[in-house]
């Protein structure tokens, strides 16, 4: 299973890896800090989970765009 991870925080997207981790342990995981790193790894990885570390500056109409 590949899982792309976006947060802004390093340390944050290292606690989501390990809780996802211990569901899916052969997953294969990249991070990125921004949409725009998202979307090239979207298009590189073709991911099948997104987990998104919610920030106050993140925006619900990118994910959609991201998706869509």
């Amino acid at each position: 299973m590949k899982i792309t991870v976006l947060g802004a925080d390093a340390e944050r997207r290292a606690g989501l890896k390990t809780l996802v981790r211990r569901v899916a342990r052969q997953a294969k995981f990249y991070e990125v800090q921004n949409w725009q790193e998202t979307r090239a790894s979207h298009k590189r990885n073709r991911p099948e989970m997104i987990v998104i570390d919610w920030a106050p500056t993140l925006h619900a109409l990118d994910l959609q765009s991201l998706l869509g």
